[in-house]
């Protein structure tokens, strides 16, 4: 039941117990949208956890540490503003995107 609570909608792993959530199940959450990098657990964060959000939806950017942020993990942020509407996001993932990069 959780499983399919968030293949339907990524936001929902935040209302999941803590001794449910899995690294699997953190995938299907950021796969389906990408914001719910916002509800991962910090233990959970990997960088193919990180990217598979940023591919969801390009402004999962502003959730990742600067740290983290790589010229390609960039680049696939902002190709991904094409998806913009699809979240009701107001900025584009460029503006999350350190000068460094």
């Amino acid at each position: 039941m959780v499983r399919i609570a968030v293949e339907t909608d990524g936001i929902a792993i935040k209302s999941v117990s803590k001794k449910l959530i899995t690294y699997e199940l953190c995938k299907i959450a950021v796969i389906q949208n990408g914001l719910a990098l916002k509800y991962i657990p910090d233990n959970m964060i990997t960088h193919e956890i990180i990217e598979l959000a940023v591919k969801s939806n390009g402004t999962a950017i502003a959730l990742v540490p600067k740290q983290c942020i790589t010229k390609q993990l960039a680049i696939s942020a902002v190709c991904q503003s094409i998806n913009i509407g699809k979240y009701d996001c107001y900025k584009y993932p460029i503006s999350y995107v350190p000068a460094v990069c």
